[in-house]
């Protein structure tokens, strides 16, 4: 065999064998069928941990969409169907509901009918009066003042009113300036009364008028009833009726008289003969019917009165008896000059003469 022969080529050969390298025909491989898929077995299902790790997603059954929870009682929201449960649950709130209401308003029925009958019994069978006492200072006797007071034996004590009786013992008996009134559970009551005191009085023609310092009409009488009090003159009584305010004219009004009488209280100057109001502004005054007070206007009123009464208290205590006259005219300053002839005037309407000179009298300062 020659060496051309004896070459083969390299290859794969599906016969096994190997051919020369001189042959003739190319070699080709044979045609191949497409492999066949073997079947993959079917995954087995994983089961959850009960942890799930990161890199292992845990797939969840979708849910069926529900419809939100809802309380108790509460009803769905629209196009929201209702089980028959729920149903149920929200007939058996509402009936319940129902019932407390009845029950609530049966109790409220039961205890306004409760409080009626004892506002009923209590205003016509118990506390009934069955003792009225008097005390305290008056010109009038208990019996005067039981039958004024408008209340009587046998009456219900919750109809006693402190006001009330206060107000017709005030008007029906004008010497009683207040009364107060104290009532028991056992029926017994107990009227205080506050004697009232005359503080002005007028003269009206041929009759004398007294009131208190409130300016309620106290007595209606002769004139001699008028020494009563201190002696208002100057001013006009036009409406007087006993156990009423007094009406006064235009010259001097009922508070003007008022704030002279707060001031002589505050001052203690209280031994008041007469005061003179025929000129409001320049305002005379007798005490004790020596002391002849010349007071003018009402301006600074209360340092005018505090300054007479240091003065004559003062005075007093050198002689008792003496007469004299203080101007307190001026601002700060009292003028106190004696008199000789202290039956020449009585605080009254005369005219007084104007302030002395500071040379002549005794000068007194705050």
């Amino acid at each position: 065999m020659s060496e051309k022969e004896n070459k083969f080529i390299l290859g794969d050969n599906s016969d096994g064998y190997r051919r020369s390298a001189d042959s003739t025909q190319p070699f080709e491989l044979p045609p191949q069928r497409p492999a066949e898929r073997k079947p993959q077995p079917k995954p087995k299902p994983v089961r959850p941990s009960a942890r799930p790790s990161a890199a292992q997603p845990v797939r969840r059954k979708p849910q069926a969409s529900a419809s939100p929870r809802r309380k108790t009682g509460q009803a769905p929201n629209s196009g929201q169907p209702m089980s028959a449960n729920e149903k149920r649950r929200l007939h058996n709130e509402l009936r319940k509901k129902q019932r407390r209401r009845k029950q609530i308003l049966t109790y409220i029925a039961l205890a306004l009918g409760v409080v009626a009958i004892a506002v009923i019994l209590s205003l016509t069978v118990f506390f009934q009066i069955n003792e009225i006492t008097i005390k305290g200072d008056s010109p009038y006797t208990d019996e005067q003042i039981i039958g004024a007071s408008g209340i009587s034996l046998g009456e219900n004590i919750i109809r006693c009113g402190a006001d009330e009786v206060s107000g017709n013992l005030s008007k029906s008996l004008p010497y009683i300036s207040s009364a107060t009134v104290e009532r028991s559970a056992s029926g017994k009551v107990v009227i205080t009364v506050k004697r009232a005191v005359p503080e002005w009085s007028f003269i009206n023609g041929e009759q004398a008028v007294l009131i208190d310092k409130t300016g309620k009409v106290l007595e209606v009488g002769l004139p001699e009833i008028a020494l009563e009090a201190t002696i208002l003159q100057g001013a006009t009584v036009t409406y007087s009726v006993p156990g009423e305010e007094i009406v006064l004219g235009e010259d001097v009004s009922l508070s003007f008289v008022k704030e002279l009488g707060a001031a002589f209280d505050e001052a203690g100057i209280d031994l008041l003969t007469t005061v003179n109001l025929s000129d409001t502004d320049y305002i005379q005054a007798l005490y004790d019917g020596r002391y002849k007070l010349i007071i003018g206007s009402m301006s600074g009123i209360d340092v005018k009165l505090a300054l007479a009464a240091k003065v004559i208290d003062r005075e007093n205590e050198i002689d008792p008896n003496q007469h004299a006259t203080l101007d307190l005219t001026v601002d700060n300053k009292v003028y106190f000059r004696p008199e000789e002839n202290p039956d020449d005037y009585s605080g009254g309407e005369e005219e007084t003469s104007a302030p002395a000179e500071e040379n002549t009298d005794t000068q007194v300062t705050e």
